[in-house]
């Protein structure tokens, strides 16, 4: 619940236009759009609700419990999330509108940077000492997710686990589309592995950016 709070707590559209100008395409899951399983109804199935997230944290626990405008949970702990990501222009900017986003459903986003290597020891260490990171992944049209999702690899050291997601489901699926090679076989597979990262919310997933390529009038 918190997890999917949070997702819907962020115009993840107004990042979309604010930081790439429009030049992207909202995500909900580890497909790009160009992936021939990529499904474009998902885009909408999450989509921008504060009055939801405000309702999801509510039944977590976490409620404004002092007036200070940020949620605590019944120990008093405060609902603040240190977001990290290395040096970065783009990256500060989405952190620092999901921040102001954040904190109108009582969420305290605090961004921090970090040089690179410091950040990626971080975010790769088996502890993950770490409560929140920015993550940019370059895909192409093979796809094999297993190396973030799934359980095996969860407690690896220097894996590309980050968010120690932990689901039968979501193994099965992985283990499986590796396997088939027929696309009509496969594709009803992908939508229920999409559907089930969307319910599970490993990630607030945000965009995909569309590749801006010049090409010079000469080139024939």
């Amino acid at each position: 619940r918190v997890r999917r709070a949070l997702t819907l707590g962020i115009n993840r559209d107004q990042i979309i236009e604010g930081v790439q100008l429009g030049g992207a395409v909202l995500l909900n899951g580890s497909l790009p759009p160009v992936h021939w399983a990529f499904d474009p109804a998902l885009g909408d199935s999450l989509s921008y609700d504060p009055l939801e997230a405000q309702g999801l944290l509510d039944e977590a626990g976490w409620v404004d419990r002092n007036g200070d405008g940020i949620r605590e949970n019944e120990s008093g702990e405060p609902l603040e999330i240190e977001l990290i990501y290395n040096q970065n222009l783009e990256r500060q900017r989405v952190a620092e509108i999901a921040r102001v986003q954040l904190a109108e459903i009582g969420v305290a986003l605090q961004p921090r940077m970090f040089d690179l290597a410091t950040y990626g020891e971080r975010i790769q260490s088996a502890a993950r000492n770490f409560e929140g990171a920015m993550v940019t992944f370059e895909t192409g049209f093979r796809i094999d997710d297993r190396d973030l999702f799934h359980s095996d690899v969860m407690d690896v050291e220097g894996s590309w686990a980050f968010s120690g997601t932990t689901d039968p489901e979501l193994d099965r699926y992985l283990d499986t589309l590796q396997l088939i090679v027929d696309r009509d076989e496969a594709y009803p597979i992908w939508q229920q592995y999409q559907h089930r990262l969307m319910e599970i919310q490993p990630y607030t997933f945000l965009y995909s950016a569309k590749r801006r390529n010049g090409v010079g009038p000469r080139l024939q």
